[in-house]
């Protein structure tokens, strides 16, 4: 049993010899060459450290635009994701159906000030008093505070943006029926000018920037997912 004896020692030199040569591959350098050494200057600088959160954004304003009178809508004036200013007309009600109240309340200010108009033609030829042009006018402003409310003219009314911004998504189309009294949901305008990026700070952070007295005053950079 010789034999294995020495089989067992050529495979054991040839282990080693294997194990030798790949430990020196590895580190780069070729058998009988020099092993490589990396080198890095030495900087000085100052270190400031920087702690990362994950912020939302939300918009400074925001409106929900609701009927004030019950109508069918006959017309959008924007589309998606269009800006706006305060004032633009967004929505057109037809009134004629279902609000007789404030197809009322206009001709109520057209009769009013016509009453109003004569009362000035009357009063300059004396016919009448001072005291009695003072009526018809006080006539006339209510009744046209009582109609000017959401534009309404004659027998449409007139939904307006309350704000400049980036209007929502339509929640209703032409034809629907919209109610003052359940408050309709018509759309959103965002004032998406002016933003806000709201992150929270584990208790542990915000004590630390205390007591170092950083916590009002720090610098804070915001990006995107991407940036």
């Amino acid at each position: 049993m010789r034999w294995l004896k020495w089989l067992a020692l050529v495979l054991f030199i040839a282990v080693l010899g294997g194990l030798f040569y790949f430990n020196r591959i590895q580190w780069g350098g070729a058998p009988g060459g020099p092993m490589p050494i990396y080198a890095a200057p030495i900087e000085s600088a100052t270190y400031t450290p920087t702690l990362t959160f994950t912020g939302r954004i939300s918009a400074a304003g925001s409106s929900e635009i609701r009927p004030t009178f019950t109508g069918i809508v006959q017309k959008i004036h924007f589309t998606e994701g269009q800006r706006v200013k305060a004032g633009d007309a967004l929505f057109t009600l037809d009134l004629r159906a279902y609000n007789g109240a404030a197809r009322q309340a206009a001709a109520q200010y057209q009769q009013a000030e016509a009453a109003y108009q004569r009362g000035v033609k009357l009063r300059e030829s004396d016919a009448i008093s001072q005291a009695d042009l003072e009526q018809r006018r006080a006539a006339r402003d209510a009744a046209a505070a009582a109609s000017a409310e959401a534009g309404v003219s004659g027998d449409t009314a007139v939904i307006r943006a309350p704000i400049a911004g980036r209007v929502g998504r339509a929640d209703v189309v032409v034809g629907s029926l919209v109610a003052r009294e359940t408050g309709t949901l018509l759309t959103t305008v965002q004032d998406t000018e002016n933003l806000f990026v709201d992150f929270d700070l584990p208790e542990q952070t915000v004590l630390a920037l205390m007591q170092a007295g950083k916590l009002k005053g720090a610098p804070v950079a915001i990006g995107l997912a991407s940036d």
